[in-house]
């Protein structure tokens, strides 16, 4: 622990399991609080119970919803000001587009895109007022690699993208905002898709990885810590890659 993060608050969107718990742990460990947004306040709850006294405040509830954005800003005042906001929640749908209706279209932009809309909107212009932040949004590498049955949520990673870029020049320079984007990852969800996934999405992906193995959520976490700290304070408008090869720029 060099404690990169002391004194720092941060919030994360589906910070309960997967990559964000992952975020969560890494962050907790460089000394920085964090307020963990999730649907599932006994997952956060299983978290905070793993890292040490005081890291973590939980707050429950649908990251697509503009209340639970207003609520976290709320808790994130009363607690000093929010610092570093990673906007992470997501779902992971497959679907052939003659398999696709527009419900699900709805769902996935609602989830991925809207919820971090909603956030920014609530704790950017707070994080200029303070005079400084940072803003991880988590992309993906279908946003930029096609792949058959992927259509919905590349398009959601897509527009976090161009949202990112467009509002890290409205920001900058108090406020930086880039994007990190993921390669397939070793999350339950992933693994879980992987076995009973009919379209073969998930495989096809992972197969064009030349590193060969999926990531690990600490190896993501690695490059939220990078964008979220001051090791990065002359970079805003990027999306960094961290992929193993799966996409080279």
């Amino acid at each position: 622990m060099s404690g990169l993060l002391s004194g720092k608050l941060a919030v994360v969107t589906g910070g309960s399991r997967g990559i964000g718990a992952a975020v969560v742990e890494r962050f907790a460990s460089e000394g920085a609080q964090v307020i963990v947004i999730a649907r599932d306040s006994g997952a956060i709850g299983r978290l905070a119970g793993g890292l040490p006294a005081g890291a973590v405040h939980g707050l429950a509830g649908d990251v697509a919803d503009p209340n639970t954005a207003t609520a976290a800003l709320d808790l994130a005042t009363s607690l000093g000001g929010c610092d570093i906001l990673v906007n992470n929640a997501g779902i992971f749908p497959a679907a052939l587009l003659a398999d696709a209706d527009a419900a699900t279209a709805e769902e996935v932009m609602r989830v991925n895109f809207l919820s971090a809309f909603h956030f920014c909107r609530a704790f950017v212009p707070a994080m200029a007022a303070r005079g400084s932040g940072s803003v991880v949004n988590i992309s993906s590498i279908a946003a930029r690699s096609p792949t058959p049955a992927l259509s919905l949520y590349a398009a959601s990673k897509g527009a976090i993208e161009a949202f990112s870029r467009s509002i890290a020049a409205e920001f900058a320079p108090v406020v930086r905002i880039n994007c990190l984007s993921p390669g397939p990852t070793r999350t339950d969800t992933v693994i879980a898709m992987e076995a009973t996934d009919e379209t073969g999405a998930v495989a096809e992906v992972t197969r064009a990885i030349p590193m060969g193995r999926y990531g690990e959520c600490s190896e993501v976490a690695e490059g939220v810590l990078y964008l979220a700290s001051p090791q990065s304070s002359w970079t805003t408008g990027q999306t960094l890659q961290v992929n193993g090869g799966g996409l080279m720029a």
